[in-house]
């Protein structure tokens, strides 16, 4: 077996597969002035200086929180849109997008999956903010909605999750599309690709989204890092296996297994993905009512209540 497991692609090639993004994704990509996004230990120190408090090393959530509710004024956004709009994304990430994803969710506030090149995307994008956008009902392969959890400089003034407290009203909000992460973890193969997955407000949707009788679908997290036993096996114990690689080499196997890209019709036609999505739409006793619903007609009518046709005629 390579570097990957064989069912990573199946899924991919059977529409079973969510795309999650992390920072680790966008640290190829070149903001509008030319230069690589920053990271939050940068952005943590631009939000310092133009808060002109000293700035020691400390924790992006500690410099926001210690910024408060003032980081909605002009100097702030001016900051996010300098390093977070009008982005070029890596090579690597566009091919990422070279086949079908069943949705696509990023922790990252840039706008790099907003820039890929129309001609080069297997789907057309619709992009949601998780903390303004309401949850959208899926409308098939042809169209990808593409998730920003914790915020986009796109729409600075909807706020950003940096801080513990933004953390904590997020928890305890909920937001629908993380429930919506929470239910594909259940019922699909999620793909983490450049973050470490500190993140407790999608672990607390999972927990949510398990009944008693759920299990989690198989997922995978793809980061460079190399991790503790500790942490591998927390990752495990939640169902998810940790692969060592970049993005660079994930987008690699991508194109080297579809050579011209997927499109969202090979899916499609497949059958299987749909068939799983639609089943999962009903409970038993909706499928028990469907099999009882028929069509109704004049003829059928006519048949049933030859006495009074012309009444019930009237009432339909």
């Amino acid at each position: 077996m390579g570097l990957f497991p064989e069912s990573i692609f199946s899924d991919i090639r059977e529409g079973r597969a969510v795309l999650v993004t992390g920072a680790g994704v966008s640290s190829q990509a070149t903001n509008r002035f030319g230069r690589p996004v920053i990271g939050t230990a940068q952005i943590a120190k631009l939000v310092a200086e133009a808060s002109d408090l000293p700035y020691d090393g400390e924790d992006v959530k500690d410099v926001f929180e210690a910024i408060g509710n003032s980081l909605g004024s002009a100097k702030y956004k001016k900051i996010f849109e300098d390093n977070f709009t009008k982005t070029s994304p890596s090579d690597a990430l566009v091919e990422a997008f070279s086949v079908p994803w069943r949705r696509v969710y990023t922790f990252n506030v840039d706008d790099t999956i907003e820039n890929i090149p129309r001609k080069r995307l297997s789907q057309k994008l619709k992009f949601y903010n998780a903390l303004g956008d309401r949850r959208v009902e899926w409308k098939g392969y042809s169209e990808c909605q593409v998730v920003h959890l914790h915020g986009c400089a796109l729409n600075s003034e909807v706020g950003f999750i940096f801080s513990s407290t933004e953390y904590a009203d997020a928890s305890a909000k909920n937001p629908a599309w993380y429930s919506q992460l929470g239910e594909d973890f259940i019922d699909y193969t999620v793909i983490f690709v450049g973050t470490t997955l500190k993140e407790h407000i999608l672990f607390q949707s999972v927990r949510a989204a398990l009944t008693k009788d759920a299990v989690p679908g198989r997922s995978f997290c793809i980061t460079p890092d190399t991790l503790s036993e500790i942490q591998s096996r927390s990752l495990q114990n939640r169902g998810i296996v940790h692969i060592k690689a970049k993005l660079e080499e994930f987008s690699s196997e991508i194109t080297h297994r579809f050579p011209g890209g997927l499109l969202p019709r090979d899916i499609e036609s497949n059958g299987a993905a749909a068939q799983i999505s639609q089943k999962s739409r009903f409970t038993e006793a909706d499928v028990e009512a469907l099999r009882a619903i028929f069509p109704i007609t004049k003829k059928d009518i006519n048949k049933r209540f030859p006495a009074s046709v012309q009444d019930m005629s009237k009432v339909l």
